[in-house]
């Protein structure tokens, strides 16, 4: 299973779409007990664009709402380039890999 993105246009960040979908995957991420192999990301960059990324561990319970936000399938984002948003705290080091790979989009 691949990694999912969620991209937002700067009108889905003006009307909170952002917040709602972090709301949305901490809840059910601390529901879940905080498992190990799930997390959320941002891109680091945000003025390059609006993208929130999950690994696979994720789909096993937000695969739905990734879906109602339009979700699509990508390769492991490179960690020099996406910040934890939410996640246990070693998910940088144990879900992303070091060596850079291209985003995915």
């Amino acid at each position: 299973m691949p990694w999912s993105l969620v991209h937002m246009s700067t009108d889905e960040i003006a009307a909170g779409k952002h917040i709602q979908l972090q709301v949305a995957f901490e809840a059910m991420f601390r529901a879940r007990n905080a498992p190990k192999d799930a997390a959320m990301f941002g891109n680091r960059f945000v003025e390059d664009d609006y993208t929130y990324y999950f690994p696979p561990g994720a789909s096993s319970f937000f695969s739905v709402v990734m879906s109602g936000f339009g979700a699509r399938g990508c390769t492991e984002p490179d960690r020099e380039l996406v910040s934890l948003l939410v996640g246990n705290s070693d998910a940088v080091t144990s879900l992303l890999r070091s060596v850079p790979k291209a985003k995915g989009k």
